[in-house]
């Protein structure tokens, strides 16, 4: 099992106060470190240049979450990013409904060379979703799990879609919307291709430091 870094929550943090929080590259470029999968950045036209000096300088493998228009595929596409995350940047969960989407994704992917190895969904855990995006030629698909945590969505019905994603030969990510317990909690149930750390990679690096931290964390986990 990997790990990965999801920049998100700072990115959510920092839009409610920009004032109070430092630009992109001044956070994460100085994480020099190996051993995260990536680092996922959420698509944002209003901070283009800081995504833009951040993929320069920053020493892990980017994950971009993008959109399915295709007003800023070229400029995506130009930073090469490690992975392409198709999420749905209007939603609270950002979960992409390929369903609803299919066509439009479909249409996107013949359109622009998108490596296939790269291509990553972040999907609620629902087999049909899975289903089509092995179908539409994902690698990768990235499970958001607040409704697992929350109760709202069965153990059977998490272990379906995972079961599903494994048929397909899909990878699997999950965790970037959980606390420590709760990322402990998940892996009793099910070990992710890629675990993806949010909050609580922060709350530590602000007493270890960001490589120790990281390390910590992936030590708990007994990875």
């Amino acid at each position: 099992m990997q790990a990965a870094l999801s920049a998100a929550p700072y990115q959510g943090l920092r839009r409610t106060a920009p004032e109070f929080y430092l630009p992109l590259p001044a956070v994460f470029a100085g994480l020099q470190f190996k051993g995260p999968a990536w680092l996922s950045v959420a698509w944002d036209a209003e901070v283009r240049e800081e995504i833009h000096a951040l993929r320069r300088f920053l020493h892990l493998p980017l994950d971009l979450l993008i959109g399915a228009a295709p007003e800023y595929m070229r400029e995506i596409l130009a930073l090469e990013p490690a992975c392409c995350t198709f999420a749905n940047l209007q939603r609270a969960d950002t979960c992409f409904d390929l369903l609803l989407f299919h066509d439009q994704v479909r249409e996107l992917l013949a359109s622009f060379p998108v490596p296939s190895a790269t291509l990553k969904v972040r999907l609620e855990p629902e087999p049909d979703q899975v289903r089509a995006a092995g179908k539409l030629g994902f690698s990768t698909v990235e499970f958001d799990t607040s409704g697992l945590l929350s109760g709202k969505v069965t153990r059977d019905r998490f272990m379906e879609a995972c079961r599903t994603a494994e048929k397909f030969t899909l990878r699997t990510a999950f965790g970037a919307e959980a606390s420590l317990p709760q990322l402990q909690w998940l892996l009793q149930i099910k070990a992710p291709d890629v675990l993806v750390i949010g909050m609580p990679f922060y709350h530590m690096a602000l007493w270890e430091g960001t490589e120790r931290a990281f390390e910590s964390i992936r030590g708990l986990f007994g990875k």
